[in-house]
């Protein structure tokens, strides 16, 4: 059964491309979750505003940076969406600090990359721009940066755009830079226990511009039970996230990734009894399975 929480009313004119905060929620033994709400612009002119969720830690930092959901720009007369929220956002992991530290934007908590100078020749690529819209490859000009020793920064975007260029003129912009897979760390760690997913939105740069939201609905899907399967041929363990040992259950080599992944649940349902919701983080993978 789904939770619904009722956000804030939204009446903003704050006339910017950067996010403003809008409402917070810890996320711990939360499964799946979506927005539902009223939005529009200010009715009339060019059509801005766009709503944005991360999630962070109760201090603010980052765990998975700002993302766009839902359509955008907001009409210019009352319109319902109904988004759902990022399914990685609930796997129960988290970018690891480094790799949050290979991002970051203007107006944002983190407004420069740091990495180890160990790690600059494992820089993959690097982009800058609206991330998910127009950007640009500044792949180069970031390892040049870096290997001299210096910071590269999305703020002040006018040093961002006097080192990189303007691929997208008079929008927040931000840099994110990826490591190949051959990099030595570990991508991902445990989600923190304060996890909270945060939304925001964005009215837009220039004259008269608003951005009203209401009747907005958070709904979470909440479940009691999380676990880790882990495959050690012939076996597969499942442990609880104390780490320990919940069940197992042997392999056999007709098995398919369907069919393994049924037969988990099965082994956690024959435990937990029916209608018991529960989500299992393949430890190999990363992949979620939902029960």
């Amino acid at each position: 059964m789904a939770e619904g929480i009722l956000l804030p009313e939204v009446c903003n004119r704050t006339q910017t491309h950067n996010v403003q905060a809008w409402h917070s929620e810890p996320i711990s033994g939360v499964m799946s979750a979506r927005l539902r709400a009223l939005w529009k612009d200010q009715g009339w002119g060019n059509r801005k505003g766009a709503i944005q969720v991360r999630v962070c830690t109760v201090d603010g930092m980052s765990l998975y940076r700002w993302r766009h959901i839902g359509p955008r720009p907001a009409p210019h007369s009352w319109e319902e969406i109904d988004v759902e929220i990022p399914e990685e956002f609930f796997s129960g992991r988290a970018p690891s600090p480094l790799a949050v530290c290979l991002e970051c934007s203007e107006g944002g908590a983190n407004h420069e990359i740091n990495i180890p100078a160990d790690l600059v020749n494992y820089i993959a690529s690097a982009r800058y721009g609206v991330l998910d819209g127009a950007s640009m490859d500044v792949t180069d000009i970031v390892k040049r940066e870096l290997t001299a020793g210096k910071t590269v920064k999305a703020s002040p975007w006018e040093e961002a755009v006097a080192l990189f260029g303007d691929p997208c003129p008079g929008t927040g912009k931000q840099l994110l830079v990826t490591l190949s897979e051959k990099a030595p760390y570990e991508p991902f760690v445990a989600m923190p226990d304060d996890a909270c997913l945060e939304f925001g939105f964005e009215v837009g740069g220039g004259g008269g511009h608003q951005l009203h939201i209401r009747k907005a609905n958070l709904l979470m899907e909440k479940s009691l039970k999380i676990f880790t399967a882990t495959l050690k041929p012939p076996q597969v363990i499942i442990t609880t996230m104390a780490g320990d040992e919940f069940a197992s259950l042997t392999v056999a080599e007709e098995d398919t990734e369907e069919t393994c992944s049924d037969r988990i649940q099965e082994a956690i349902r024959e435990i937990l009894g029916a209608g018991q919701n529960f989500r299992v983080i393949m430890a190999d993978t990363g992949t979620m399975i939902k029960g």
